[in-house]
């Protein structure tokens, strides 16, 4: 992780610390343009949420959890923001009964409530079209509102 991520990673984070010394809750606001790329956007925001995720026992689940906030966050840049680096990510997350994260993007937004079959034979061979479907299958309780400008995910204590 570069410098500048680390700095976005670990300055303003907002919430209450924990005595386990994670955060239960916060959120930043992001631009790839502060990283080398959407790859440690991504890193970044899981920096965030690792150890709470670790020590709230939800470790058998944080490959599924990594896969949604991956799949959420490539999403937002790349088809809410068309990979403009200078609009702004906000990720939110809490740790509650259960653990939830936020996107949100400044994209016009999309249909969001007509999931597609992303399996279907003409569309096994896209190169795209299986981030809702994956981040559906890995989460509890998905839901968008903003048009599909923001993502809600939920993932239920273990």
């Amino acid at each position: 992780m570069t410098a500048a991520a680390r700095r976005t990673a670990n300055s303003g984070r907002a919430g209450v610390k924990s005595p386990s010394s994670f955060q239960s809750h916060g959120e930043k606001c992001l631009t790839p343009a502060d990283f080398a790329g959407i790859d440690e956007l991504i890193e970044a925001c899981w920096g965030m949420v690792k150890e709470g995720l670790s020590q709230l026992g939800y470790g058998p689940r944080e490959t599924k959890i990594h896969l949604a906030l991956h799949e959420a966050l490539v999403n937002a840049w790349k088809h809410g923001h068309c990979k403009r680096p200078d609009l702004p990510i906000t990720f939110r997350w809490r740790f509650d009964d259960d653990f939830t994260i936020e996107i949100m993007d400044a994209g016009p937004g999309f249909a969001c409530q007509a999931p597609t079959d992303p399996f279907t034979q003409d569309r096994l061979i896209e190169e795209h079209g299986r981030g809702l479907a994956i981040i559906r299958f890995c989460a509890d309780k998905v839901s968008w509102q903003k048009n599909g400008g923001q993502v809600i995910i939920t993932f239920n204590h273990p």
